[in-house]
């Protein structure tokens, strides 16, 4: 369905994404790795918000570089809901009328994370956490063959990131996960599990296995595969080793460790 080949970006002199390679189907992904490692320029990439990159993206058999619009994929930036300075309420009428979904589907969701008091206000009127629930839901039900979620927990209360990962768990289609987050991932079901440092992609893991994963700068023991991380080379290994992946609650605190 999706299929990025040799995807580089620059920003002027600064490589962000370094000839990756992905194919993604009928599953749930999810990609960990530091501030700075690519993850959201990954995400603009395949959604159109970046175009000045070099390789190809091929989503549903047609390169991105082709196609004016993106049908049936749904992205939870910003961005893409500012283009209209209107009341919450008359965002979801008008976006859910143009891919052709039910209004009362995504108002169902706004209800349930108590998001129903801020359909009067625009998105600049909301508090962070209201606009990453509003944009989530957003990009899920109008990402009706792959949703795109960057940071989908970043802003929210423990009771709506445990919604959400429900939510997505229980979610038919394919989601992407862009996320420096790792606590959250072991209540989704059947997620495969990316890591990405410096612009390059390494993996998968199941995050089914996610209490039992292990980074380690030392090779031996149970290695699924290894991370080449510029200047380091670290392993991602099953049953033992330096940092246990969901104790670290966030992939920058196993960064810490490891390059200490």
């Amino acid at each position: 369905m999706l299929s990025i080949r040799d995807l580089s970006v620059s920003y002027g002199s600064i490589q962000v994404l370094d000839r990756l390679n992905m194919e993604i189907g009928d599953e749930k992904i999810a990609i960990i790795g530091p501030n700075g490692s690519g993850k959201t320029t990954l995400l603009k990439s395949i959604s159109g918000l970046i175009s000045d990159f070099s390789g190809d993206i091929i989503y549903d058999g047609q390169s991105i570089k082709a196609s004016k619009n993106m049908p049936g994929l749904g992205i939870n930036l910003p961005d893409v809901f500012r283009v209209l300075d209107a009341d919450a309420r008359v965002l979801i009428k008008i976006y859910a009328q143009a891919v052709g979904v039910e209004e009362e589907r995504i108002m169902h969701d706004m209800v349930r994370f108590g998001l129903d008091r801020a359909m009067n206000r625009k998105m600049r009127e909301m508090s962070e956490g209201q606009k990453k629930i509003f944009c989530n839901i957003m990009a899920l039900h109008l990402g009706y063959r792959i949703a795109l979620l960057d940071e989908p927990f970043e802003s929210l209360d423990q009771r709506s990131k445990g919604l959400l990962a429900e939510i997505i768990g229980d979610r038919r289609e394919p989601v992407m996960i862009i996320t420096h987050e790792i606590g959250m991932l072991r209540k989704i079901r059947h997620l495969k599990l990316f890591f990405m440092f410096n612009g390059k992609l390494f993996g998968s893991a199941p995050a089914d296995l996610i209490e039992e994963l292990y980074i380690d700068p030392d090779p031996s023991g149970r290695v699924l595969f290894q991370i080449d991380s510029g200047d380091r080379t670290f392993y991602v290994k099953i049953g033992s080793g330096k940092v246990k992946l969901s104790a670290a609650g966030s992939i920058d605190l196993v960064s810490e460790v490891l390059y200490d």
